[in-house]
C-alpha cells in the first residue's frame, strides 16, 4: 500500500476514535507491538475538528506544554517563552546573558525521570536508568528496542546529544533556537499565524475526565510565539507514530502487568506532574525566574 493511501486510512480512521498502532519495525518479530486501540478526543477540543482545515483541532494554549512538561500558559513558565519576552524587553541583549542560555547550563538531568519528574520524592524505576535523550521522553510511545538500542548508540559517549529540552548545550546551538522563536514572533506580526503555509503543530492528548493536556510533538517555537501574542487557541493535528490519546482512566496499559515498560507508580507520577505542575516551581528551583 503507497504512504499517500496509508496515511490517507490512518487519518480516516483516526476520525472514526481509531488508532492503530505499527509495530516499530518492519520485522515479523515485532508484530505484537502493534495494536487497534479505541480513543475518545477532549469533548471541547472533538467539537472543532476539521476546523479551520481537514483534520485540526483547536486547542486551548493554556493546556499545552512541551514534551518535559514546560508549559505555555501565561500562568506558566517556559524557556522560550520567558526567553522571547526578554528579547522584546530589550532587543540589544544577546543569548549570552539570556534565561535561554541560564535554562541550559543549570537544567541537565542525565535521565528521563530527571528531566520528567523530581527526582527528589518521585519513584525511582527503569526511567532512572533511561537516558534523557528525546526518543525517550515519549514513554507512551517507547519499546523495549527502542531503549535498548538508544542505551546502545550512547555507549561510550561522554556526553549526552544536544536537545531542546535540556542542557548542555553550545551557545550556537541555543542562540539558534532562541532566534528562530524571535523570527517566528515578528513573522506572526507581519502575517498573522497561518497554519497552513507555516504547518500545522503536531502533538498528543492527555485526558483526565473532561480536562486535557496537549503535549506538542513539533511547533515548538511557534507555540512559544503565540502565547507571547495572546493567542488563546491553536490549531493543532495529531502526531503521527504516537498514541493519539493516553487517558487517566487506561494508564494500566503502559505498566509491566499490562505487557509496556514501568510500575504503575511511574506512569502515575508523570501523567500527574504534567495536570499539576506548571512548571514555575522547576524555574523558581533553577534560579531563573
Amino acid at each position: 500500500m503507497k504512504r499517500a493511501t496509508k496515511g490517507a486510512l490512518k487519518s480516516s480512521l483516526r476520525d472514526r476514535g481509531i488508532e492503530v498502532a505499527l509495530a516499530p519495525s518492519r520485522r515479523l518479530s515485532h508484530a505484537h507491538y502493534t495494536r487497534v486501540r479505541r480513543f475518545r478526543l477532549p469533548a471541547a477540543v472533538a467539537a472543532t475538528l476539521h476546523r479551520p482545515a481537514q483534520g485540526a483541532m483547536l486547542v486551548d494554549v493554556d493546556r499545552i506544554l512541551n514534551r518535559a512538561g514546560f508549559s505555555y500558559a501565561a500562568s506558566g513558565w517556559h524557556p522560550y517563552v520567558a526567553a522571547l519576552e526578554e528579547y522584546l524587553a530589550d532587543p540589544r541583549a544577546t543569548y549570552a546573558t539570556s534565561v535561554l542560555r541560564a535554562f541550559y547550563e543549570r537544567f541537565q538531568p542525565t535521565t528521563v525521570r530527571g528531566l520528567l519528574l523530581d527526582e527528589r520524592g518521585t519513584p525511582e524505576g527503569r526511567l532512572a536508568t533511561w537516558p534523557a535523550v528525546e526518543r525517550l521522553i515519549d514513554l507512551w510511545s517507547a519499546t523495549a528496542e527502542d531503549v535498548d538500542r538508544t542505551r546502545r548508540s550512547l555507549a561510550g559517549m561522554h556526553e549526552l546529544p544536544h536537545s531542546q529540552y535540556r542542557g548542555p548545550n553550545p551557545d550556537l546551538f541555543g542562540a539558534k533556537h532562541l532566534s528562530r522563536v524571535v523570527d517566528a514572533y515578528h513573522s506572526f506580526v507581519r502575517v498573522g499565524y497561518q497554519p497552513e503555509v507555516y504547518g500545522f503543530v503536531t502533538g498528543y492528548f492527555l485526558t483526565r475526565g473532561d480536562d486535557y493536556r496537549f503535549v506538542l510533538g513539533h511547533g515548538n517555537h511557534r507555540v512559544a510565539a503565540l502565547s507571547v501574542l495572546g493567542q488563546q487557541q491553536i490549531a493543532v493535528r495529531l502526531r503521527e507514530s504516537h498514541p493519539p490519546v493516553v487517558a487517566e482512566s487506561d494508564l494500566a496499559r503502559w505498566t509491566t502487568r499490562r505487557g509496556g515498560l514501568l510500575d504503575m507508580a511511574e506512569v502515575e507520577a508523570v501523567f500527574d506532574r504534567f495536570f499539576r505542575d506548571d512548571s514555575k516551581q522547576r524555574a523558581e528551583a533553577l534560579g531563573i525566574t
